[in-house]
């Protein structure tokens, strides 16, 4: 009886690798543990910590790089229809940055939280597709450690504005391993590329005037998907 057990139970596993259900730990998709720094930086250091304290008590916050930290707080309102969010965007994050505040946010009371980290892997440090797509992983699973009870809004890494090449298949094959993912029921995925370009095509100047952030109109693009996104859960 034991030895049909064991058969059994390896027939399990065979059959799970072979149907591609199977989770690796270090899957872009897994919790392994990627890589968690500050920047070697006075001023960002006197922000980060800031930002520890005034998220306390936060309901909703908005998690990101300078795409965060520079979005107008009326539009942030009117993405929450008319609560203001709390932005612990820090411009030149990398998701190693990200990773290592998102362990220092005071988020245990976030209702809602969204993220959007990515871009300066890819566009300035030429991060591989897998290590921004772990990275980013790392980053979700973060935040369901330390905001149990929060709905997580992860926004897809932003096409630029930049003609098409390796920045852009980078962007897109992060993209895609993300979307693969099987979230649990508390993390949304949301590309919001569509809004911004055709296909492969570069972002509008008028929508992204230096090619990597968003101008006033580019915000408003995307605006409308995320109100709605969020409309359920505020």
């Amino acid at each position: 009886m034991k030895s049909r057990s064991w058969v059994l139970a390896l027939l399990v596993v065979v059959i799970t690798f072979a149907t591609g259900s199977f989770k690796s730990e270090h899957s872009e998709c897994g919790a392994s543990e990627t890589a968690s720094v500050p920047r070697d930086n006075p001023e960002w250091s006197r922000k980060a910590v800031a930002l520890e304290h005034l998220t306390a008590g936060a309901k909703y916050v908005m998690i990101g790089d300078s795409l965060t930290e520079r979005l107008p707080r009326e539009i942030a309102a009117e993405i929450f229809n008319g609560k203001q969010p709390f932005n612990a965007g820090i411009g030149g994050d990398t998701l190693a940055n990200l990773n290592w505040r998102i362990s220092r946010l005071d988020i245990r009371r976030a209702r809602i939280i969204t993220f959007l980290g990515g871009a300066n892997d890819i566009a300035q440090h030429a991060a591989s597709p897998e290590y921004a797509a772990r990275g980013i992983g790392s980053a979700v699973h973060k935040l369901r450690e330390y905001a149990p009870e929060a709905e997580i809004f992860l926004i897809a890494v932003l096409p630029t504005g930049l003609e098409a090449g390796s920045i852009t298949e980078k962007i897109q094959q992060t993209n895609d391993s993300l979307r693969r993912c099987q979230w649990d029921s508390h993390v949304h995925f949301l590309d919001l590329g569509d809004y911004l370009t055709a296909g492969p095509s570069p972002v509008p100047q008028i929508l992204m005037p230096d090619k990597i952030h968003l101008s006033r109109e580019g915000y408003l693009r995307i605006l409308p998907a995320l109100k709605r996104a969020l409309s359920s859960y505020l």
